[in-house]
């Protein structure tokens, strides 16, 4: 049986934004919403405090995981405006954040759960045809 990690949290980085800031944070679930809490960077020094963006399960169309060599992508498919523009960066069609390889199976394992969360059918349940 596929139990879900109720803790399970990714870790990220944003696609650079700006010529000094970047951004780190973490994406996960958190009852009823899709949480992405992420920082700003100014040179590698933390500016502020967290910054908390929460989606509702209608917000979000689905996540993908997109391997790359030494970073993958993970993609929250959104065509929400208003949900994209809390996030630093240039959002086409969702917003892309990148996870090292090294968090591949734990993010593997997040967009399976939250696959099952967006599609209402409960925690640890594999989304059709993904």
């Amino acid at each position: 049986m596929n139990v879900p990690d109720a803790a399970l949290r990714v870790p990220f980085k944003l696609p650079s934004f700006s010529d000094l800031d970047e951004g780190d944070g973490f994406i996960y679930l958190d009852g009823e919403y899709l949480v992405i809490e992420y920082y700003i960077l100014t040179i590698g020094i933390l500016r502020g405090e967290a910054r908390f963006v929460k989606a509702e399960r209608t917000v979000v169309a689905g996540l993908e995981l997109r391997r790359g060599l030494f970073r993958d992508r993970l993609v929250v498919e959104t065509s929400s405006i208003p949900f994209m523009r809390e996030i630093p960066g240039k959002h086409a069609d969702g917003i892309t954040l990148k996870v090292w390889r090294k968090y591949r199976d734990v993010a593997e394992r997040f967009v399976e759960q939250a696959n099952a969360w967006v599609d209402g059918v409960g925690p640890g349940r594999l989304r059709a045809g993904r």
